[in-house]
């Protein structure tokens, strides 16, 4: 006799069936998940101004290129060899 018994229902389904009832019960998770948040949100209007803070984007913008002019001077750098 088997020392090994299975048991529950795991012991009576096959992987490839378990995987493809996964795999579509997940497809219908998403499938819900986009109908109800993509496609039945009314569109935006096309037309509207954008409001953008000029502060917050002028302060975004001077750590961009203060972060690019750092890593542009790391890169000049010459180091020292430490395996020669």
């Amino acid at each position: 006799m088997d020392n090994q018994k299975k048991s529950g229902w795991t012991a009576k389904i096959n992987p490839f069936w378990l995987a493809a009832i996964l795999s579509l019960v997940f497809f219908i998770w998403g499938g819900t998940i986009f109908y109800r948040y993509f496609l039945t949100t009314p569109p935006t209007a096309q037309n509207e101004e954008i409001k953008v803070d000029t502060e917050l984007f002028n302060r975004v913008k001077n750590r961009l290129q203060s972060k690019t002019q750092n890593i542009a001077e790391a890169l000049a750098q010459t180091y020292p060899d430490i395996f020669r």
